[in-house]
């Protein structure tokens, strides 16, 4: 992978990210049988969640459209000896049929602020296609970032991150997000990296990475509060929160298909 494209996975503390997170996805799976019920993860980059989960005996399929992490997301898989349970692919969620076509899941996650990418129409299509790949009291989980707890900023900076790589060189990593218009339906987000050139030398030297990102909020899902055969549940974190748009740092959409 290359070292642009590996910036998020080194700017996540994952250890610490998933010992917050996995009770939260246990008690989702608490009714699913190991080996039997099967999760899809939606941009699922090089496998952490799909990873956790297949370490309670779960199946697991994971796409994402960066090939490079699906590469790495099979290396680990493998090094993990979970090739029996799991298996990646690359794949773009918003022509999810073309890649999964009539396969049906227990759980469906998309995590991560992937979700916040697409368009509004985009994210409507993905939402379809992801209800009609449940089967029977299915369960989808979206997490994205609530940008809206900064909508009285013109800038603002998420969790600067220091840290040594391997190789022992210094590397600093902050994230500056901005509006991109007075209207607050995007943001650009740059992250700014500074790494040491050589170990003990003063000399860093400076490289920058921009995305931009649709803001999402909860009133995006109302056309899934009018579909009988869910059940749709918001919250702020995964400790079950409820959701505030001024205060909470997620919005954590939970949607159930009900068991007719």
């Amino acid at each position: 992978m290359s070292d642009d494209s590996n910036l998020f996975y080194k700017m996540v503390d994952w250890d610490k990210r998933l010992d917050r997170e996995k009770d939260f996805f246990h008690s989702l799976v608490k009714d699913f049988k190991p080996e039997e019920n099967n999760v899809l993860d939606l941009g699922c980059g090089i496998g952490h969640h799909l990873i956790l989960l297949a370490s309670w005996g779960y199946f697991g399929y994971g796409i994402d459209f960066s090939e490079e992490s699906i590469e790495l997301a099979l290396k680990r898989i493998k090094e993990y000896n979970l090739e029996h349970l799991l298996n990646s692919s690359f794949g773009d969620m918003r022509y999810l049929h073309d890649t999964i076509g009539d396969k049906k899941f227990d759980l469906v996650v998309c995590l991560g602020n992937s979700f916040a990418l697409f368009s509004p129409e985009e994210r409507q299509s993905i939402l379809k296609q992801a209800v009609a790949s449940l089967k029977p009291s299915g369960k989808i989980v979206i997490q994205v970032v609530n940008y809206f707890k900064n909508k009285d900023k013109s800038v603002w900076t998420i969790n600067p991150k220091v840290f040594r790589e391997n190789n022992g060189l210094i590397s600093f990593f902050v994230r500056i997000l901005e509006w991109i218009n007075k209207d607050k339906e995007k943001v650009r987000m740059y992250v700014q990296r500074l790494k040491q050139k050589e170990k003990n030398l003063e000399d860093f030297e400076q490289s920058q990475k921009t995305t931009e990102f649709f803001a999402v909020r909860e009133e995006d899902f109302g056309t899934l509060r009018e579909d009988n055969s869910l059940k749709l549940r918001l919250f702020g974190d995964f400790n079950y929160s409820s959701f505030d748009e001024e205060k909470s740092n997620d919005l954590i959409i939970l949607i159930e298909k009900k068991d007719k």
